[in-house]
């Protein structure tokens, strides 16, 4: 009878839809953004999502929000430390797939991390409100080559492995 979140950054629900068939208790997807939910096996699937692509018709192709543009950018911040899970054992332990990151990109990931809380810490975002979500989607205009450089190794010498499509970014090519 507990709720039980199945959080992910951009998903379109796939993962916690095939994770449903198999459990005894129902999922609450809390995703960031949300994307091709339009597909007819996913239309039951209850997800909750701060950009929703059913907003102001938002989606990956029109660019209406920023979030949709910069996702593969942002998804190399907002990272486990931990390799990506590839299923459960018979006693339901967690099993990873092998990392392919190197100890200096987790250590680089780190520095990202407390950068970004020692940031909110200094700026005192208590005021902020994070519910305007096109407030937050025009602060990752800044972001855009025009308001920013974007000059570190952590960019420049790593792949961003996407182990679900099987398929690899340079991370230099997403921002």
């Amino acid at each position: 009878g507990k709720k039980i979140g199945f959080f992910d950054f951009v998903s379109s629900g796939t993962c916690q839809k095939a994770l449903s068939n198999f459990v005894n208790f129902d999922l609450t997807g809390l995703y960031f953004a949300q994307v091709g939910n339009e597909i007819e096996y996913k239309k039951e699937t209850k997800i909750y999502a701060m950009f929703d692509n059913t907003q102001m018709f938002s989606s990956v192709f029109n660019g209406y929000y920023r979030i949709y543009s910069n996702f593969l950018f942002l998804e190399n911040i907002i990272s486990s430390y931990e390799a990506t899970l590839k299923g459960f054992d018979d006693s339901g332990t967690p099993i990873l797939l092998q990392d392919k990151r190197n100890p200096k990109h987790l250590e680089d990931l780190n520095k990202i991390h407390n950068a970004i809380l020692d940031y909110a810490k200094d700026m005192n975002l208590d005021s902020v409100n994070f519910t305007d979500v096109k407030l937050l989607d025009d602060i990752l205009n800044c972001l855009n080559s025009e308001y920013s450089i974007i000059d570190i190794d952590f960019f420049s010498k790593q792949q961003l492995a996407d182990e679900f499509c099987n398929r690899t970014f340079d991370l230099s090519d997403v921002i």
